[in-house]
């Protein structure tokens, strides 16, 4: 089976290894950095998600306790608004009954009128 020297560096002369070795000292010495550059941008990136996570874990807190005093405030106020509910329910019947009634007086009273 026949072997190129690219291919088969075992078979070849020390030249080609020295060669792959001065490619792969540079690559790394171009990609390695470059590697780090990100892992600093992604390190970057997790602290501000844990920011984020940090506040949104606050903002939840203040929710629930506010909804807490909204329980409580309507518990205490609730019977006050039912009965100021009520009233305006049977202010607004009584008004329209009053209305119905005036409403059916209406025609005897234009035909007495003629």
């Amino acid at each position: 089976m026949l072997c190129e020297d690219s291919c088969c560096p075992e078979n070849s002369g020390p030249e080609a290894l020295l060669k792959i070795r001065s490619d792969t000292s540079e690559i790394l010495d171009e990609t390695i950095p470059l590697i780090k550059d990100k892992v600093m941008e992604m390190n970057h990136i997790y602290a501000k998600v844990d920011k984020l996570e940090a506040f949104v874990k606050m903002v939840a807190h203040h929710v629930s306790f506010l909804e807490e005093q909204v329980l409580e405030a309507e518990k205490s106020h609730g019977t006050f608004l039912n009965t100021v509910c009520k009233l305006f329910q049977c202010a607004t019947l009584s008004s329209f009954k009053n209305v119905q009634c005036k409403l059916a007086t209406l025609p005897s009273a234009v035909a007495n009128l003629t």
